[in-house]
């Protein structure tokens, strides 16, 4: 409960029945307890402005990005989450996309290898290396 104070024993009550009826509210970014709505939005403006304007959200760590660019850059360098495996089989570098890996075969191996739509990626073909 909270530590306000009364002058009558009515407004105890009231207040009594306002706290067995509305439970505690927790702050969606940092867990504090509020007991009060107003209270918890004035905190929410007060300390978490960067996440109520950033909409991207890291799956890993919970920080906010304003683009979905950002929070990407963020899960790749930072977590090294990624949706597909593209790594290199010469060199062991790492890609979020196909065509990446394509140019980087190309570039560093001197090594051509298929469009993605022609590539069969359960077959292990020993003369495609990347």
């Amino acid at each position: 409960m909270c530590q306000r104070k009364f002058n009558s024993k009515k407004m105890i009550t009231q207040h009594m029945e306002y706290h067995k009826n509305h439970g505690p509210i927790k702050c969606q970014y940092c867990e504090k307890i509020f007991h009060f709505e107003s209270m918890l939005n004035k905190h929410i403006k007060c300390a978490h402005s960067k996440e109520t304007t950033s909409k991207f959200k890291c799956r890993v760590c919970e920080r906010y990005f304003k683009s979905l660019k950002e929070k990407w850059d963020h899960e790749w360098n930072i977590h090294n989450v990624r949706k597909a495996i593209v790594d290199c089989l010469v060199c062991d570098s790492r890609f979020r996309k196909y065509s990446e890996l394509k140019k980087h075969c190309n570039e560093e191996h001197e090594i051509l290898i298929p469009p993605k739509k022609f590539l069969h990626w359960k077959m292990k073909d020993p003369a495609l290396k990347c």
